[in-house]
């Protein structure tokens, strides 16, 4: 069974706005491990007109590394949304619904007019939403 061990959103210039860890995954491993996986982002985010004409924003599965996997998602403004789950394949689909689902959190959060989007995100309300995501997207994968 495959679980949502970390996610994490960085900002235009790769820097972490947002990363939230999940049942005791260590934090430290999280950050360098989603931070190391900005360099395939990169890499595909200069093919990115080819991969969303093909498969939208989400870019799929993008760093193995032993017992995790890393899949990412990038925005039209080139944020970079990336998700950390158990080495099991989780299912594509339901993977990509979350990435919708969690950008359309952030960007409700960001319709704030006092929220700064190139600060880090520490509202209690975003991390309980993103939270409460994850939960549900580990019941159904």
């Amino acid at each position: 069974m495959s679980r949502i061990l970390c996610v994490s959103i960085c900002s235009v210039n790769n820097e972490p706005l947002f990363l939230q860890n999940f049942d005791n995954t260590d934090l430290l491993q999280c950050h360098h491990l989603m931070y190391s996986s900005l360099d395939v982002v990169l890499e595909l985010a200069k093919k990115a007109d080819m991969i969303f004409q093909s498969r939208g924003r989400y870019l799929g599965e993008i760093f193995p590394f032993d017992d995790q996997k890393i899949y990412g998602y990038i925005t039209p403004t080139n944020k970079k949304f990336l998700l950390m789950a158990s080495k099991s394949i989780p299912e594509q689909q339901q993977l990509e619904n979350f990435f919708k689902e969690f950008h359309r959190l952030y960007v409700n959060h960001i319709s704030n007019p006092f929220i700064d989007c190139e600060r880090k995100i520490d509202s209690p309300s975003f991390i309980e939403k993103v939270t409460a995501l994850v939960s549900e997207t580990n019941k159904r994968i």
